[in-house]
């Protein structure tokens, strides 16, 4: 297989509101997107870089320096023997930037099912499509009220499943009473690495609400911390921003920091390498979902590819794009600015 050409199609992309986590506060963001074509083959990919470096070490910025210096001159034109072959080629191109990496190789997988005449899920291996049980995020809110409107709102569009973003302090307390206002809802908390260690032992351990998980309390690197944090506790911790590698993984399982997995292929570097992760977290019994990276449609399509895997959680954070954005990527409106 070879790659003709790589082309950079940068789209603004328009939410319905301001997200807000405890690091970040995204009223607008651009995004990548990548034409890639192979003979009489095109398809589209996105890179899921984000405008700062709050929540991955790979804005935006440096995607689009990596792209253009480094991965694409050598990308277009080379004939890879397959899929492996292509990531190996990266990773000795490029050390780190797995984000810019991932929205090639993604799209290389597409390519791939495209001449094959294949969905994207049969490229990946997998037998047959199943029903995802969609998880959106919600935010960071101004009030409780605003918090509880947020929570009614979803569950009247039949969401079953909420996450939640939590900071330390008095806000803890509003998320309890939202919890009890709708109990028919199963809640996830996700901290974003917003609390400190003492701060974790002494508001996430008197928390009374039903919780599948709590997802990144402590920084990505406070591997002992959350060691600590995940004996005390009798939810599960879900490591996230601590995960960028199998490697990862296996410290998790190794020094029992937490108990399951966000799985984002993107960050990983793509899906060779995810698939990795699902199939160590499955030999290894450690649950795993795919997560989101406020991708649009085009994004969400893979990530939602790789959520048929039977060995995955159903329960996956790809609620429609729309959910976030007002702005609506169709691959007619990129191919309209080629």
């Amino acid at each position: 297989m070879k790659i003709d050409s790589i082309e950079i199609i940068s789209v603004n992309l328009e939410p319905h509101y301001p997200f807000i986590t405890s690091h970040s506060n995204y009223s607008k963001i651009s995004r990548l997107f990548l034409r890639i074509c192979s003979g009489a083959d095109t398809v589209f990919s996105e890179c899921a870089a984000l405008p700062d470096r709050s929540y991955f070490p790979e804005s935006i910025q440096d995607a689009r320096q990596t792209l253009e210096s480094r991965l694409i001159p050598c990308i277009q034109g080379y004939d890879y023997t397959d899929i492996q072959d292509l990531s190996y080629k990266m990773n000795e191109l490029v050390s780190g930037q797995p984000l810019s990496k991932a929205c090639i190789e993604m799209g290389a997988w597409k390519l791939e099912a495209k001449k094959q005449q294949q969905e994207l899920w049969q490229q990946l291996g997998i037998n047959q499509t199943r029903q995802i049980q969609k998880l959106p995020a919600m935010g960071i809110k101004e009030s409780l009220e605003a918090l509880s409107h947020s929570c009614q709102q979803l569950q009247k569009q039949g969401y079953r499943h909420l996450k939640v973003k939590i900071k330390p302090g008095n806000y803890l307390k509003w998320v309890e009473t939202v919890v009890d206002r709708y109990p028919d809802i199963r809640f996830v908390l996700d901290a974003n690495e917003s609390f400190t260690l003492d701060q974790a032992l002494s508001e996430l351990t008197t928390l009374k609400g039903r919780y599948r998980y709590i997802e990144q309390p402590l920084n990505r690197n406070d591997w002992a911390g959350l060691s600590q944090l995940q004996k005390t506790l009798n939810i599960p911790l879900c490591l996230d921003e601590s995960i960028t590698c199998l490697d990862d993984i296996q410290r998790m399982k190794r020094e029992m920091s937490g108990r399951r997995v966000s799985l984002k292929p993107a960050k990983l570097g793509g899906f060779w390498p995810a698939i990795q992760c699902v199939n160590y977290c499955d030999k290894h019994r450690i649950p795993c979902h795919i997560g989101g990276l406020l991708e649009s449609e085009i994004g969400r399509s893979y990530t939602q590819a790789l959520a048929m895997h039977p060995r995955l959680d159903p329960i996956s954070e790809l609620c429609p794009a729309s959910h976030y954005w007002k702005t609506k990527v169709s691959e007619d409106l990129l191919k309209h600015m080629c």
